[in-house]
């Protein structure tokens, strides 16, 4: 009976450890199917976050290539623009000395239409501005 009693408590322990078990193992398989989806999560952001790195590098490239194209086109643009104005004006002394009002109102004329048309007029408009930029087709004329 002490033998019965014995192997009764053996299997009653047993069974217990093997439950205890069961519930170490169902709790490993959990944490282990935690831990891979962080891992596959922090691969996935690690991913997302050199895309937006990427992203972020070509958009700053484009701006300063843009940046590099207007400052030629700002130079050339205003470079002819005062070349007209210098002419402008040496034609108005010449005028001036002449006391040819008729002249001088023309020239004076001419250098107000080019004040007006300067090449930034356009640029006023930010909405235009911004929209013509996005489009690769727009062709900029100073």
């Amino acid at each position: 009976m002490t033998n019965k009693k014995n192997e009764k408590n053996e299997i009653q322990e047993f069974t217990e450890k093997a439950m205890a078990l069961g519930n170490v193992l169902d709790s490993a398989k959990i944490i282990v199917s935690d831990i891979t989806n962080m891992v596959n999560m922090i691969q996935q952001e690690t991913t997302k976050r050199e895309a937006i790195r990427a992203n972020r590098d070509v958009i700053i490239e484009k701006t300063r290539a843009f940046r590099e194209i207007m400052l030629v086109v700002m130079d050339k643009t205003f470079d002819e623009r005062r070349q007209q104005f210098d002419g402008y004006f040496a034609s108005l002394d010449k005028a001036m000395d002449k006391n040819d009002t008729n002249m001088v109102a023309g020239i004076l004329s001419n250098m107000v239409d080019l004040a007006k048309n300067g090449p930034l007029k356009d640029l006023i408009n930010l909405e235009a501005t911004q929209i013509a930029l996005k489009d690769p087709d727009t062709v900029w004329e100073f």
